[in-house]
């Protein structure tokens, strides 16, 4: 476990009561590291000796200009800052054909620019570590979520870029938490239980945060799952990519023999068949109905599909076929079989893409400033 040092040290932490809460305080009292309670704080707690005392702002972490005042004081009479743990989070869930600027920019606030910005004003600081509290959602994904995503997979490449550069850092993709936090405070423990998410009691988060302070990887997911009934809420999960955790996982879409590799192979008059059929299948459950009532001759307006049912095909065809739809597309077909062709074109059609080069990953975290946009804050 870390302990505090033995000399004047402080302990920078961004926090709100929407996660650990209250639950983080016996485990800091015993690591050095102390919360706050209000969303988006910057607190610490200092060492001197057996004696220990706290400082508590209330402060906006996306904003770099605060967060420069807050570090500095805290660095005050000579303290060192010597660990920093970076929780702050705005929750502004929406389906993501609802999604807007606003939505986004809250979601994206604490997570990406509070930690760029804890990142950037720390670097001359001796950091015995950085820790970034991220969330299953990066590695998964959930509903109405697709922005909290995003800022949990920010905090994840700012932790490989730390990495890469020599910097002490982890960011942890937490499961459901027991006890207090999030899902107590909203009484979903029910919910989460159904979808295969077994709540972790603080005590046990709390030591895979100790062993992995300082660990060898920069990215960690740490909760308990039961892969089999997630997979039924996030289909995703049963991708080749959990293969190792989740060996149980249908792949029946690729590798040899492969539906995508027979439509490749087929005749065009025996591939459209095959395309037509996973078509159906995708419109079928997006309309929550049965496949034999589904004229495949008939427009997909006519049929009840809307534009967030044909987000939804989009996706399922994706992840069927290996074909980047587009909603009007799906939207704009004459009927299914209409669509099956179109798509069944556009396959054959289809040109491989050479990458773009990549950055020099040193290079751009070395560039990276705290100078924000000044509006964007979290709530």
């Amino acid at each position: 476990m870390m302990r505090p040092a033995t000399t004047s040290t402080a302990w920078a932490l961004t926090s709100c009561p929407a996660l650990f809460g209250g639950a983080l305080q016996p485990w800091s009292a015993a690591s050095g590291a102390w919360p706050g309670q209000p969303r988006s704080t910057c607190c610490a707690r200092c060492s001197r000796g057996s004696r220990s005392r706290s400082h508590r702002t209330r402060s906006d972490v996306a904003n770099a200009s605060a967060l420069r005042r807050v570090l500095q004081h805290l660095r005050a009479d000579g303290r060192p800052i010597k660990g920093v743990i970076h929780v702050a989070m705005v929750l502004s869930d929406a389906e993501l054909a609802e999604l807007d600027e606003t939505g986004i920019r809250a979601a994206l606030a604490p997570k990406m620019h509070g930690a760029w910005s804890l990142d950037a004003l720390t670097r001359d600081d001796p950091l015995d570590f950085f820790v970034s509290y991220s969330s299953m959602t990066a590695t998964v994904g959930n509903a109405k979520q697709a922005n909290y995503a995003a800022g949990n997979l920010a905090l994840e490449a700012l932790a490989r870029a730390q990495r890469r550069a020599g910097r002490r850092c982890v960011a942890i993709g937490w499961g459901a938490i027991g006890e207090t936090g999030y899902v107590v405070r909203n009484d979903l423990y029910g919910a989460v239980r159904h979808a295969g998410l077994k709540p972790v009691h603080p005590d046990e988060a709390f030591e895979v945060l100790d062993r992995n302070l300082t660990g060898d990887s920069p990215v960690l997911v740490a909760g308990r799952f039961d892969w089999n009934r997630l997979q039924r809420v996030l289909p995703i999960v049963s991708k080749p990519r959990f293969e190792a955790v989740n060996p149980d996982g249908s792949h029946d879409d690729v590798g040899p023999g492969s539906l995508r590799e027979r439509i490749a192979a087929a005749a065009p008059e025996q591939a459209l068949p095959l395309v037509a059929d996973v078509v159906a299948e995708v419109i079928a459950k997006a309309l929550q109905t049965d496949l034999g009532r589904l004229r495949r001759d008939r427009g997909l307006d006519q049929l009840g599909l809307d534009s967030l049912m044909a987000a939804e095909v989009v996706v399922a065809i994706r992840d069927r076929l290996a074909y980047n739809a587009t909603t009007l597309e799906i939207t704009n077909a004459a009927g299914i079989t209409d669509l099956a062709r179109h798509i069944l074109d556009r396959m054959h059609s289809a040109q491989p893409t050479v990458p773009a080069p990549r950055a020099e990953p040193n290079a751009a975290y070395a560039s990276q400033t705290p100078d924000f946009d000044p509006h964007v804050r979290g709530k």
